[in-house]
């Protein structure tokens, strides 16, 4: 008799007479005993191929004499192997009659291809007793060597899980291969196990067909069945089996045990590395000290993009009405490496691949996934932009109104905003798990300053770049020397010490240098590096805008202008070749020729300070080395020039080579450019005799300024 695939999703009683062109059954059923018992067999053929061979035999009771009519529903329009059928599809046995007294058949289909194109997935019974009462019933074929399922979860059996788990179902094949075995859907239940793992309780059967997706379903304390947290010594079990379209069903159900517990909660995470901005008035030099993992913002007639400053509370940065803001946020365990015996190792470093583990505040993982941001903005929610799926308002216990979006892929994990108004901005963020539990808030704030014009410039900025070194750069005499040598009229003097911030990602904010008349510089310590990223980006902006700077340094001054980019060397040092800058050693110990700064131009010479000399290694030498001199090739202008220790010195005199080489030399000069004033100190200045720098400095601001008595400046 013909049988015909219905594509249609109709609910329709198993337990129904149909035609034979009935539709398959695929109502969910939870009769998982039933009065029948099905088999399997591959039997295999010299062919190559192979009988497989259902069977099923009713278990009935046996006191009295019954008869059985059956029916049968395969996967495609054909014959019964075998067997004709009357017109409603009723099997008819040799005796010429639909009934029989049989209650155990079996049937052959042979493979083709190494695949069966036709097997039975239902059976319906007719029950005759002998006072000729009839009952139906239908049965599904079960099958453990047709169809099979496998739960995937990112944890193994027993182990302790949350109070919300996600479960991955995918329908499998056994060695019995049939096109088209796709799920329908899966029934699930769960189970409560003892100590020995041992069922205590059963639940009940539900199914996935209300599911948005069949293959997935999440539980968690608020859905149905719940997630109940396991009393001690007992274990949660999730049971589950696939009914495919055609309508057989898997035999044994595939199992896991897990133990519920409370208390882990996700972290929510600003990452620092890309709150990243790029505007008129805040930009980078160049490109490898950004972001080079990512493509925030294409670089403009300005620079790159590059961090916001740090502070205190959060960030900071100049705003302009050009101003782009980046936000990057996620959660602990997001981003990750594997290591090289394979282990995965979460970082949090959000340029390295996504790993997806969820960790708690213990920073341990308890196998939940992130499934929405909470996400508020100066004091409201965020702004809904249009990359943001499935968003929604919601209430915090407080009251508070936040965005809520789902974590559907990674246009939904950052922003960018612009238009922004001067002042500061608090960006919070909340991380929702599959418990449905939220993660403690986080915040940064984000402080956009306005531009300041010169006209508005006041103060002194001390940078102290300097270590402290009872033999190289002690500190308190350091910090004396440089707020004495400064004159007064430029306001009061305010010190930024590098050596006390404790951010990896501390650089000198423009925002800070753009307030003050004057900056100077000291990196007086030799043994000490000046980071090109700490200076380049304030004080290409500074430098841009009319600011003043006087740079005091050692050896490190050359190492940082050959290790920062060309073009920008010329166009804010003014040094075209930095080949023409050098060091005159390594260490305080080579080359000990250094013992004044002979002025140029009428200014008085500098003497270094060997009477009481803090360094040890100066005054046993008398004479100074590891420090920076220029070429006359570079044709600036000099301030002063290396005043070199005489051949017949008594210590450590310098060859008549070395002699004639070194005095050809310029340890200071200035450079002007686009309104701005950098003065250029190849020598530590606290290594000198105090009045003298002192009285240099003054002659010099005069030259720049005018009467330095009077605030014109």
């Amino acid at each position: 008799m013909l049988r015909s695939l219905c594509v249609c999703f109709m609910i329709v009683l198993l337990g129904a007479v149909c035609s034979c062109n009935r539709q398959k059954p695929f109502q969910p059923t939870d009769q998982y005993a039933q009065a029948i018992e099905f088999s399997e067999e591959k039997i295999p053929l010299e062919s190559g191929e192979f009988i497989y061979r259902q069977g099923y035999t009713l278990k009935l009771d046996k006191s009295e004499e019954l008869n059985f009519a059956y029916r049968l529903t395969t996967l495609k329009e054909g014959d019964i192997p075998g067997f004709s059928c009357n017109a409603e599809g009723w099997l008819i046995f040799p005796n010429q009659d639909v009934w029989t007294n049989r209650s155990c058949m079996s049937f052959d289909f042979v493979s083709s291809g190494g695949k069966v194109q036709d097997l039975i997935c239902l059976v319906e019974v007719r029950i005759r007793k002998p006072d000729g009462d009839t009952q139906n019933q239908s049965f599904p074929f079960r099958s453990s060597r047709v169809l099979d399922s496998m739960i995937s979860v990112p944890f193994t059996a027993g182990e302790n899980v949350p109070v919300g788990i996600e479960f991955i179902l995918r329908e499998s094949y056994g060695d019995i291969f049939v096109e088209g075995m796709y799920a329908h859907h899966f029934m699930y239940r769960l189970n409560t196990l003892n100590a020995n793992l041992q069922v205590t309780e059963n639940g009940q059967w539900y199914s996935t067909m209300q599911s948005p997706d069949i293959r997935k379903l999440l539980l968690n304390a608020s859905t149905t069945p719940a997630l109940i947290p396991n009393a001690t010594d007992t274990f949660t079990q999730f049971e589950v089996y696939v009914v495919s379209r055609s309508g057989l069903i898997q035999e044994n159900p595939s199992l896991i045990h897990f133990k519920v517990v409370e208390g882990n909660q996700p972290v929510a995470l600003l990452y620092s590395q890309t709150v990243v901005g790029l505007g008129s008035n805040h930009y980078s030099v160049y490109n490898s000290e950004t972001m080079p993992y990512f493509e925030l913002f294409p670089p403009n007639a300005h620079g790159f993009n590059t961090g916001l400053y740090p502070t205190s509370t959060g960030y900071q940065a100049i705003n302009s009405e050009d101003f782009q803001l980046h936000l990057r946020w996620g959660y602990s365990g997001q981003y990750g490496r594997l290591s090289s015996n394979g282990t995965i190792l979460p970082t949090n470093l959000p340029w390295e691949r996504e790993i997806n583990l969820v960790l708690n505040s213990a920073g341990l993982r308890y196998y939940s996934r992130i499934t929405a941001f909470w996400l508020r903005w100066d004091g409201g929610p965020f702004p809904e932009l249009p990359q943001f799926n499935n968003t929604e308002t919601r209430l915090d216990n407080a009251g508070n109104s936040w965005l809520r979006v789902l974590n559907q892929d990674d246009v939904c994990r950052y922003a960018k905003l612009s238009n922004l108004p001067n002042g500061n901005h608090t960006f919070e963020l909340m991380v929702e798990d599959l418990q449905g539990v939220l993660s403690a808030p986080v915040s940064k704030t984000i402080e956009l300053v306005p531009f300041c014009p010169v006209s508005q410039r006041w103060g002194k900025l001390i940078i102290d770049d300097s270590p402290h070194s009872i033999t190289y750069s002690p500190e308190d005499y350091v910090d004396t020397f440089y707020n004495s040598i400064l004159p007064s009229q430029f306001g009061n003097s305010q010190t930024l010490d590098v050596a006390a911030q404790t951010n990896p990602d501390f650089a000198i904010s423009p925002a800070v240098l753009q307030t003050y008349k004057l900056v100077l510089i000291h990196s007086d310590n030799p043994s000490n590096q000046m980071i090109p990223y700490h200076y380049l980006n304030g004080l290409d902006f500074y430098l841009s805008n009319q600011g003043n700077v006087i740079i005091s340094g050692t050896r490190n001054l050359a190492s940082m202008l050959h290790d920062a980019p060309a073009s920008w060397v010329a166009q804010r040092f003014g040094i075209s070749c930095p080949d023409a800058v050098q060091a005159l050693g390594n260490s305080m110990t080579q080359n000990p020729y250094f013992v004044r700064a002979v002025g140029q131009q009428g200014y008085g010479d500098i003497p270094l300070n060997l009477d009481t000399a803090f360094s040890s290694i100066v005054a046993s030498r008398q004479g100074l080395s590891a420090i920076t001199h220029f070429d006359p090739s570079l044709n600036l202008n000099w301030l002063y020039s290396f005043g070199c220790k005489p051949v017949d010195s008594p210590t450590y005199p310098p060859t008549q080579e070395t002699y004639d080489l070194l005095s050809n030399k310029y340890v200071s000069y200035r450079y002007q450019n686009e309104g701005s004033n950098l003065i250029v100190f190849g020598f530590p200045l606290s290594y000198m005799e105090q009045a003298p720098v002192a009285a240099g400095l003054n002659a010099i601001f005069t030259d720049m300024f005018g009467n330095l008595t009077q605030r014109s400046y």
